[in-house]
Protein backbone atom coordinates (compact mmCIF):
# COMPACT_ATOMS: atom_id res chain seq x y z
CA UNK A 1 0.00 0.00 0.00
CA UNK A 2 2.60 2.29 0.51
CA UNK A 3 4.41 1.86 -2.47
CA UNK A 4 1.39 3.83 -4.14
CA UNK A 5 2.06 6.56 -2.29
CA UNK A 6 5.96 6.49 -4.10
CA UNK A 7 6.43 9.76 -5.92
CA UNK A 8 9.05 8.47 -7.87
CA UNK A 9 7.38 4.71 -8.93
CA UNK A 10 3.58 6.46 -9.48
CA UNK A 11 5.93 9.28 -12.16
CA UNK A 12 7.42 6.24 -13.33
CA UNK A 13 4.12 3.86 -13.80
CA UNK A 14 2.47 7.48 -15.56
CA UNK A 15 5.47 7.63 -17.85
CA UNK A 16 5.69 4.10 -18.60
CA UNK A 17 9.10 3.70 -18.33
CA UNK A 18 10.79 0.65 -18.91
CA UNK A 19 12.09 -0.09 -15.15
CA UNK A 20 8.39 -0.10 -13.66
CA UNK A 21 8.20 -3.31 -15.38
CA UNK A 22 11.62 -5.03 -13.11
CA UNK A 23 8.73 -4.15 -10.11
CA UNK A 24 6.28 -7.35 -10.43
CA UNK A 25 8.96 -9.78 -11.59
CA UNK A 26 11.94 -8.98 -8.95
CA UNK A 27 9.11 -8.74 -6.13
CA UNK A 28 8.03 -12.25 -7.32
CA UNK A 29 11.35 -13.69 -7.32
CA UNK A 30 12.29 -12.57 -3.88
CA UNK A 31 9.11 -13.82 -2.38
CA UNK A 32 9.63 -17.52 -4.20
CA UNK A 33 13.20 -17.63 -2.85
CA UNK A 34 12.23 -16.17 0.63
CA UNK A 35 9.35 -18.72 0.85
CA UNK A 36 12.19 -21.72 -0.17
CA UNK A 37 14.31 -20.60 2.85
CA UNK A 38 11.55 -20.50 5.44
CA UNK A 39 11.10 -24.14 4.03
CA UNK A 40 15.05 -24.78 4.60
CA UNK A 41 15.10 -23.29 7.81
CA UNK A 42 12.08 -25.16 9.24
CA UNK A 43 11.90 -28.04 7.09
CA UNK A 44 15.57 -28.62 5.50
CA UNK A 45 14.18 -29.15 2.46
CA UNK A 46 13.59 -26.53 -0.89
CA UNK A 47 10.22 -25.28 -1.90
CA UNK A 48 10.05 -26.23 -5.61
CA UNK A 49 7.03 -24.26 -6.61
CA UNK A 50 8.21 -21.31 -4.82
CA UNK A 51 11.67 -22.04 -7.02
CA UNK A 52 10.23 -22.46 -10.49
CA UNK A 53 8.17 -18.92 -9.74
CA UNK A 54 11.69 -17.60 -9.02
CA UNK A 55 13.04 -19.05 -11.97
CA UNK A 56 10.29 -17.68 -13.62
CA UNK A 57 9.84 -14.38 -12.91
CA UNK A 58 14.03 -13.71 -12.50
CA UNK A 59 13.98 -14.44 -16.41
CA UNK A 60 11.51 -11.86 -16.51
CA UNK A 61 13.08 -9.46 -15.20
CA UNK A 62 16.51 -10.31 -16.77
CA UNK A 63 14.92 -10.05 -19.98
CA UNK A 64 13.27 -6.23 -19.04
CA UNK A 65 16.26 -5.01 -18.08
CA UNK A 66 19.30 -7.24 -18.89
CA UNK A 67 22.01 -8.50 -15.88
CA UNK A 68 21.05 -5.27 -13.54
CA UNK A 69 17.52 -6.66 -13.07
CA UNK A 70 19.26 -10.11 -11.62
CA UNK A 71 21.60 -8.50 -9.61
CA UNK A 72 18.97 -6.53 -7.77
CA UNK A 73 17.32 -10.07 -7.23
CA UNK A 74 20.88 -12.01 -6.46
CA UNK A 75 21.32 -9.09 -3.92
CA UNK A 76 18.15 -9.08 -2.21
CA UNK A 77 17.37 -12.72 -1.71
CA UNK A 78 20.82 -14.02 -1.05
CA UNK A 79 22.48 -11.49 0.05
CA UNK A 80 19.45 -11.39 2.84
CA UNK A 81 20.60 -14.67 3.31
CA UNK A 82 23.80 -13.91 3.50
CA UNK A 83 23.10 -11.36 5.81
CA UNK A 84 21.49 -13.40 8.36
CA UNK A 85 24.45 -16.08 8.25
CA UNK A 86 26.92 -13.24 9.12
CA UNK A 87 24.89 -11.69 11.59
CA UNK A 88 22.65 -13.69 13.28
CA UNK A 89 23.53 -15.45 16.84
CA UNK A 90 21.93 -19.06 15.76
CA UNK A 91 23.09 -19.21 11.52
CA UNK A 92 21.75 -23.00 11.68
CA UNK A 93 18.24 -21.93 13.35
CA UNK A 94 18.69 -24.90 15.58
CA UNK A 95 15.89 -23.11 18.33
CA UNK A 96 13.99 -21.54 15.30
CA UNK A 97 11.46 -23.48 14.87
CA UNK A 98 11.68 -25.65 18.11
CA UNK A 99 11.22 -23.49 21.18
CA UNK A 100 11.77 -26.58 23.56
CA UNK A 101 15.13 -27.71 22.20
CA UNK A 102 18.14 -26.37 24.71
CA UNK A 103 19.92 -23.53 23.47
CA UNK A 104 22.13 -23.75 20.99
CA UNK A 105 26.01 -22.89 21.26
CA UNK A 106 26.17 -19.56 19.12
CA UNK A 107 28.80 -18.89 16.48
CA UNK A 108 31.57 -17.24 17.40
CA UNK A 109 31.79 -13.87 16.95
CA UNK A 110 34.13 -12.74 13.78
CA UNK A 111 37.10 -11.76 15.16
CA UNK A 112 36.82 -8.04 15.67
CA UNK A 113 40.92 -7.24 14.59
CA UNK A 114 39.99 -9.02 11.04
CA UNK A 115 36.75 -7.62 10.73
CA UNK A 116 37.66 -3.97 11.44
CA UNK A 117 40.96 -4.69 9.15
CA UNK A 118 39.08 -5.87 6.00
CA UNK A 119 36.46 -3.38 6.35
CA UNK A 120 39.28 -0.53 6.91
CA UNK A 121 41.24 -1.61 3.41
CA UNK A 122 37.88 -2.21 1.57
CA UNK A 123 37.06 1.63 2.31
CA UNK A 124 40.69 3.02 2.00
CA UNK A 125 40.48 0.97 -1.45
CA UNK A 126 36.48 2.75 -2.51
CA UNK A 127 38.29 6.41 -1.11
CA UNK A 128 40.96 6.23 -3.29
CA UNK A 129 38.93 5.13 -5.60
CA UNK A 130 35.88 7.73 -5.39
CA UNK A 131 38.31 10.38 -5.19
CA UNK A 132 40.17 10.09 -8.64
CA UNK A 133 36.92 11.15 -10.27
CA UNK A 134 36.05 14.07 -7.19
CA UNK A 135 36.64 17.91 -8.97
CA UNK A 136 33.60 19.63 -5.99
CA UNK A 137 33.42 20.02 -2.97
CA UNK A 138 30.26 18.03 -3.17
CA UNK A 139 31.55 15.21 -4.82
CA UNK A 140 34.20 14.84 -1.89
CA UNK A 141 31.01 14.16 0.37
CA UNK A 142 30.18 11.48 -2.22
CA UNK A 143 33.63 10.18 -2.00
CA UNK A 144 33.24 9.84 1.58
CA UNK A 145 29.99 7.71 1.14
CA UNK A 146 31.32 5.63 -1.14
CA UNK A 147 34.04 4.60 1.58
CA UNK A 148 31.65 3.93 3.91
CA UNK A 149 29.59 1.33 1.54
CA UNK A 150 33.04 0.04 0.64
CA UNK A 151 33.99 -0.41 4.49
CA UNK A 152 30.38 -2.15 5.26
CA UNK A 153 31.14 -4.35 2.71
CA UNK A 154 34.20 -5.37 3.94
CA UNK A 155 32.70 -6.32 7.44
CA UNK A 156 29.91 -8.18 5.91
CA UNK A 157 32.59 -10.55 4.15
CA UNK A 158 34.38 -10.70 6.63
CA UNK A 159 31.98 -11.94 8.99
CA UNK A 160 30.77 -14.32 6.69
CA UNK A 161 33.82 -15.57 5.97
CA UNK A 162 33.83 -17.64 9.59
CA UNK A 163 33.65 -21.17 8.58
CA UNK A 164 30.80 -21.82 10.72
CA UNK A 165 28.69 -18.88 9.19
CA UNK A 166 30.18 -19.81 5.75
CA UNK A 167 28.46 -23.36 6.26
CA UNK A 168 25.16 -22.44 7.84
CA UNK A 169 25.46 -19.78 4.25
CA UNK A 170 25.98 -22.53 1.66
CA UNK A 171 23.47 -24.84 3.47
CA UNK A 172 20.90 -22.26 3.01
CA UNK A 173 21.48 -21.70 -0.39
CA UNK A 174 22.16 -25.41 -1.19
CA UNK A 175 18.28 -25.41 -1.10
CA UNK A 176 17.25 -22.39 -2.29
CA UNK A 177 19.39 -23.44 -5.34
CA UNK A 178 21.09 -19.99 -6.82
CA UNK A 179 22.49 -22.05 -10.08
CA UNK A 180 19.49 -22.57 -11.02
CA UNK A 181 17.19 -19.05 -9.89
CA UNK A 182 20.29 -17.20 -11.81
CA UNK A 183 21.67 -19.53 -14.23
CA UNK A 184 18.38 -20.09 -16.23
CA UNK A 185 17.34 -16.15 -16.76
CA UNK A 186 21.28 -15.95 -17.85
CA UNK A 187 21.51 -18.77 -20.07
CA UNK A 188 17.94 -17.30 -21.74
CA UNK A 189 19.37 -13.77 -21.79
CA UNK A 190 22.95 -15.56 -23.77
CA UNK A 191 20.48 -17.44 -26.04
CA UNK A 192 18.71 -14.16 -26.68
CA UNK A 193 22.09 -12.53 -27.93
CA UNK A 194 22.66 -15.01 -30.18
CA UNK A 195 19.62 -14.94 -31.87
CA UNK A 196 19.52 -11.31 -32.00
CA UNK A 197 23.53 -10.97 -33.35
CA UNK A 198 22.18 -13.60 -35.60
CA UNK A 199 19.85 -11.27 -36.97
CA UNK A 200 22.43 -8.20 -37.13
CA UNK A 201 25.47 -9.10 -37.16
CA UNK A 202 27.63 -10.32 -34.50
CA UNK A 203 29.63 -7.05 -34.74
CA UNK A 204 26.66 -4.47 -34.34
CA UNK A 205 25.43 -6.27 -31.68
CA UNK A 206 29.15 -5.93 -29.84
CA UNK A 207 28.91 -2.26 -30.42
CA UNK A 208 25.58 -1.90 -29.38
CA UNK A 209 26.12 -3.94 -25.74
CA UNK A 210 28.87 -2.12 -24.90
CA UNK A 211 27.71 1.27 -25.71
CA UNK A 212 25.23 0.21 -23.13
CA UNK A 213 27.38 -0.87 -20.91
CA UNK A 214 29.95 2.45 -21.29
CA UNK A 215 26.62 4.61 -20.57
CA UNK A 216 25.03 2.72 -17.71
CA UNK A 217 27.86 0.96 -15.72
CA UNK A 218 30.17 3.83 -14.47
CA UNK A 219 32.31 2.93 -11.12
CA UNK A 220 32.91 5.07 -7.94
CA UNK A 221 30.74 8.13 -9.34
CA UNK A 222 31.22 11.00 -6.49
CA UNK A 223 27.95 11.97 -7.12
CA UNK A 224 26.11 8.34 -7.49
CA UNK A 225 25.34 8.13 -3.58
CA UNK A 226 24.23 11.80 -3.00
CA UNK A 227 21.98 10.98 -6.02
CA UNK A 228 20.61 8.10 -4.54
CA UNK A 229 19.94 8.88 -1.24
CA UNK A 230 17.90 11.95 -2.30
CA UNK A 231 16.13 9.83 -4.28
CA UNK A 232 15.11 6.93 -1.95
CA UNK A 233 14.41 10.20 0.62
CA UNK A 234 11.03 10.71 -1.41
CA UNK A 235 10.78 8.31 -3.83
CA UNK A 236 8.51 5.46 -2.05
CA UNK A 237 6.58 8.72 -0.66
CA UNK A 238 5.16 7.18 2.64
CA UNK A 239 7.67 4.11 2.48
CA UNK A 240 10.55 6.73 2.10
CA UNK A 241 9.21 8.35 5.60
CA UNK A 242 8.46 5.34 7.43
CA UNK A 243 11.41 3.77 6.17
CA UNK A 244 13.71 6.33 7.67
CA UNK A 245 11.89 5.86 11.05
CA UNK A 246 12.11 2.12 10.64
CA UNK A 247 15.67 2.36 10.74
CA UNK A 248 16.03 4.78 14.09
CA UNK A 249 13.65 2.40 15.71
CA UNK A 250 15.94 -0.94 14.81
CA UNK A 251 18.94 1.33 16.19
CA UNK A 252 17.20 2.69 19.19
CA UNK A 253 15.47 -0.58 20.11
CA UNK A 254 17.19 -3.07 18.57
CA UNK A 255 14.49 -5.39 18.09
CA UNK A 256 15.54 -9.13 17.70
CA UNK A 257 14.73 -9.25 13.60
CA UNK A 258 13.53 -12.07 12.07
CA UNK A 259 15.69 -14.06 9.79
CA UNK A 260 13.14 -12.35 6.47
CA UNK A 261 13.72 -8.96 7.92
CA UNK A 262 17.55 -9.15 6.45
CA UNK A 263 16.02 -9.71 2.98
CA UNK A 264 14.69 -6.25 3.63
CA UNK A 265 17.82 -4.80 4.58
CA UNK A 266 20.01 -6.46 1.82
CA UNK A 267 17.44 -5.40 -0.83
CA UNK A 268 17.40 -1.63 0.15
CA UNK A 269 20.84 -1.46 1.62
CA UNK A 270 23.09 -3.50 -0.46
CA UNK A 271 20.64 -2.16 -3.35
CA UNK A 272 21.70 1.03 -2.79
CA UNK A 273 25.35 -0.09 -2.60
CA UNK A 274 25.31 -1.68 -6.04
CA UNK A 275 23.37 1.56 -7.64
CA UNK A 276 26.23 3.51 -5.60
CA UNK A 277 29.41 1.87 -6.77
CA UNK A 278 28.41 1.07 -10.68
CA UNK A 279 25.96 3.97 -11.81
CA UNK A 280 26.02 7.46 -12.60
CA UNK A 281 23.27 7.98 -9.83
CA UNK A 282 19.75 8.07 -11.84
CA UNK A 283 16.90 8.05 -9.72
CA UNK A 284 14.80 5.75 -11.96
CA UNK A 285 17.49 2.90 -11.68
CA UNK A 286 16.46 2.23 -7.72
CA UNK A 287 13.13 1.22 -9.59
CA UNK A 288 13.31 -2.03 -8.05
CA UNK A 289 14.46 -1.43 -4.80
CA UNK A 290 11.46 0.99 -3.78
CA UNK A 291 9.12 -2.14 -2.73
CA UNK A 292 11.97 -3.12 -0.13
CA UNK A 293 12.25 0.19 1.07
CA UNK A 294 8.09 0.47 1.52
CA UNK A 295 8.33 -3.09 3.12
CA UNK A 296 10.86 -1.90 5.49
CA UNK A 297 8.49 1.31 6.54
CA UNK A 298 5.45 -1.15 6.30
CA UNK A 299 7.06 -3.25 8.95
CA UNK A 300 7.52 -0.07 11.18
CA UNK A 301 4.35 1.00 11.04
CA UNK A 302 3.06 -2.58 11.58
CA UNK A 303 4.88 -2.74 14.31
CA UNK A 304 4.09 0.47 15.80
CA UNK A 305 0.42 -0.16 15.79
CA UNK A 306 0.76 -3.62 17.21
CA UNK A 307 2.18 -2.34 20.11
CA UNK A 308 0.22 0.99 20.35
CA UNK A 309 -2.55 1.43 23.21
CA UNK A 310 -4.71 2.75 20.45
CA UNK A 311 -3.95 0.52 17.40
CA UNK A 312 -6.83 1.40 15.65
CA UNK A 313 -6.62 4.70 15.51
CA UNK A 314 -3.33 4.30 14.65
CA UNK A 315 -4.47 1.70 11.73
CA UNK A 316 -7.02 4.83 10.72
CA UNK A 317 -4.11 7.56 10.67
CA UNK A 318 -1.86 5.40 8.47
CA UNK A 319 -5.08 4.09 6.06
CA UNK A 320 -5.81 7.86 5.70
CA UNK A 321 -2.86 8.83 5.01
CA UNK A 322 -2.37 5.96 2.22
CA UNK A 323 -5.38 7.14 0.53
CA UNK A 324 -4.98 10.15 0.54
CA UNK A 325 -1.18 10.26 -1.12
CA UNK A 326 -2.62 7.30 -3.80
CA UNK A 327 -5.67 9.32 -4.34
CA UNK A 328 -3.67 12.58 -4.52
CA UNK A 329 -1.22 11.12 -7.10
CA UNK A 330 -3.36 9.09 -8.62
CA UNK A 331 -5.58 12.56 -9.66
CA UNK A 332 -2.60 14.97 -10.34
CA UNK A 333 -1.19 12.31 -12.55
CA UNK A 334 -4.42 11.59 -14.49
CA UNK A 335 -5.93 14.60 -15.22
CA UNK A 336 -4.61 17.84 -12.32
CA UNK A 337 -1.21 17.92 -14.12
CA UNK A 338 -2.29 18.10 -17.44
CA UNK A 339 -5.11 21.07 -16.45
CA UNK A 340 -2.93 23.21 -14.03
CA UNK A 341 0.63 22.68 -15.99
CA UNK A 342 -0.30 21.74 -19.72
CA UNK A 343 2.99 22.73 -20.68
CA UNK A 344 5.00 20.92 -19.39
CA UNK A 345 3.60 17.95 -22.02
CA UNK A 346 4.13 18.05 -25.80
CA UNK A 347 0.60 16.55 -25.64
CA UNK A 348 -1.37 19.49 -26.97
CA UNK A 349 1.90 21.38 -28.38
CA UNK A 350 2.16 18.51 -31.00
CA UNK A 351 -1.63 18.22 -31.63
CA UNK A 352 -1.62 22.46 -32.50
CA UNK A 353 1.23 21.72 -34.79
CA UNK A 354 0.19 18.26 -36.65
CA UNK A 355 -3.16 20.19 -36.96
CA UNK A 356 -3.88 19.76 -41.03
CA UNK A 357 -4.00 22.74 -42.34
CA UNK A 358 -0.48 23.56 -41.42
CA UNK A 359 0.90 20.33 -43.31
CA UNK A 360 3.53 19.81 -40.91
CA UNK A 361 5.52 16.45 -41.89
CA UNK A 362 6.35 14.34 -39.10
CA UNK A 363 9.32 12.57 -41.28
CA UNK A 364 10.43 16.11 -41.98
CA UNK A 365 10.60 16.87 -37.88
CA UNK A 366 13.77 18.02 -35.71
CA UNK A 367 14.68 19.02 -32.47
CA UNK A 368 17.18 21.75 -32.31
CA UNK A 369 19.47 21.62 -29.05
CA UNK A 370 17.11 19.33 -27.13
CA UNK A 371 15.61 16.02 -27.19
CA UNK A 372 12.33 14.83 -25.60
CA UNK A 373 11.07 11.35 -26.31
CA UNK A 374 7.33 12.44 -25.65
CA UNK A 375 7.70 14.43 -28.63
CA UNK A 376 8.19 11.14 -30.74
CA UNK A 377 5.30 9.88 -29.08
CA UNK A 378 2.86 12.21 -30.20
CA UNK A 379 4.34 13.03 -33.14
CA UNK A 380 4.27 8.76 -34.14
CA UNK A 381 7.06 9.54 -35.93
CA UNK A 382 11.14 8.97 -35.03
CA UNK A 383 12.00 12.86 -34.53
CA UNK A 384 15.54 14.05 -35.73
CA UNK A 385 17.58 15.58 -33.05
CA UNK A 386 19.86 18.34 -34.42
CA UNK A 387 22.94 19.22 -32.70
CA UNK A 388 25.26 17.76 -29.76
CA UNK A 389 22.59 16.78 -26.76
CA UNK A 390 24.77 13.50 -25.71
CA UNK A 391 21.98 11.02 -27.10
CA UNK A 392 23.17 8.02 -28.65
CA UNK A 393 21.07 7.01 -32.34
CA UNK A 394 20.51 3.57 -30.86
CA UNK A 395 18.78 5.15 -27.94
CA UNK A 396 16.85 8.15 -30.45
CA UNK A 397 15.83 5.55 -33.37
CA UNK A 398 17.61 8.16 -35.54
CA UNK A 399 20.78 9.55 -36.19
CA UNK A 400 21.92 12.99 -34.60
CA UNK A 401 22.36 16.27 -37.13
CA UNK A 402 24.56 18.85 -37.19
CA UNK A 403 23.57 21.90 -39.04
CA UNK A 404 26.11 21.15 -41.36
CA UNK A 405 24.10 18.16 -42.25
CA UNK A 406 20.64 20.21 -42.25
CA UNK A 407 22.08 22.31 -44.51
CA UNK A 408 23.22 19.87 -46.96
CA UNK A 409 19.66 17.75 -46.83
CA UNK A 410 17.72 21.23 -47.56
CA UNK A 411 19.55 21.97 -50.05
CA UNK A 412 19.55 18.69 -52.05
CA UNK A 413 15.91 17.92 -51.33
CA UNK A 414 14.48 21.31 -51.15
CA UNK A 415 11.52 20.54 -48.37
CA UNK A 416 11.41 22.65 -45.33
CA UNK A 417 12.33 21.28 -42.24
CA UNK A 418 10.11 21.86 -38.95
CA UNK A 419 12.19 22.68 -36.22
CA UNK A 420 11.13 22.55 -32.30
CA UNK A 421 13.61 24.61 -30.73
CA UNK A 422 14.25 27.22 -27.96
CA UNK A 423 14.18 30.89 -28.72
CA UNK A 424 18.12 31.14 -28.33
CA UNK A 425 18.51 28.20 -30.58
CA UNK A 426 15.93 29.87 -33.49
CA UNK A 427 18.26 32.48 -33.45
CA UNK A 428 21.15 30.79 -34.06
CA UNK A 429 19.64 29.42 -37.41
CA UNK A 430 18.81 32.70 -38.43
CA UNK A 431 22.56 33.48 -37.92
CA UNK A 432 23.30 30.54 -39.88
CA UNK A 433 22.13 32.16 -42.87
CA UNK A 434 18.66 29.90 -42.72
CA UNK A 435 15.22 31.34 -43.95
CA UNK A 436 12.94 30.69 -40.68
CA UNK A 437 9.44 31.27 -40.47
CA UNK A 438 7.75 30.97 -37.12
CA UNK A 439 4.67 29.13 -37.29
CA UNK A 440 2.33 30.69 -34.81
CA UNK A 441 0.61 28.01 -32.11
CA UNK A 442 -1.76 28.36 -29.25
CA UNK A 443 -0.53 25.72 -27.46
CA UNK A 444 2.44 25.52 -25.59
CA UNK A 445 5.15 23.57 -24.41
CA UNK A 446 8.26 24.49 -21.98
CA UNK A 447 11.40 22.36 -20.72
CA UNK A 448 14.15 23.12 -18.34
CA UNK A 449 12.12 22.92 -15.78
CA UNK A 450 9.74 25.63 -17.40
CA UNK A 451 12.56 28.32 -18.18
CA UNK A 452 12.51 27.14 -21.76
CA UNK A 453 9.82 27.66 -24.10
CA UNK A 454 9.59 25.79 -27.53
CA UNK A 455 8.81 27.26 -30.58
CA UNK A 456 8.29 25.63 -33.70
CA UNK A 457 10.02 26.72 -37.35
CA UNK A 458 9.70 25.71 -40.49
CA UNK A 459 13.31 26.43 -42.17
CA UNK A 460 14.68 26.32 -45.54
CA UNK A 461 17.93 27.50 -46.55
CA UNK A 462 18.55 30.82 -48.90
CA UNK A 463 18.65 30.56 -52.76
CA UNK A 464 22.17 30.18 -53.69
Amino acid sequence: LTLATGLLYTRSSRLGELDILLVPFVVAAIFGIAVSWRSHRSRRRAHWPALILATIAATSATMTKGPPALAVIALAAYGGIALYSAFTPDPLDTTLFNRNAPPAVSAARSPRVAVISVAALAGAAGLVASLRQSHAPGEYVGSALLALICAALGAILASIAQPQRALACLAAYSRTHPLIILGVPLLVFWLWTRAVAARIGPDAALAVAAEEAEDNLRLFVPISPINNLEAMAYGAGLGSIAALLAIIWLIKDRPRPRPEWFILFAWTGLGFALFSLASKGVPRYLTPLWPGLCLLGALFLAQRAADSRTPRRDRAVFGALIAALAISQAAWYACGRDRFFPDLSPRAFMRDLLRPERAVDPARLATLGFRNPAVDFYAEHPVRPIGDIGMRASMAGIDTWSLADLRADLKAGGQPMTILARNAAVESLIQAGFVVETIRLEARFTIDNRKSEIKAVRVTTLAP
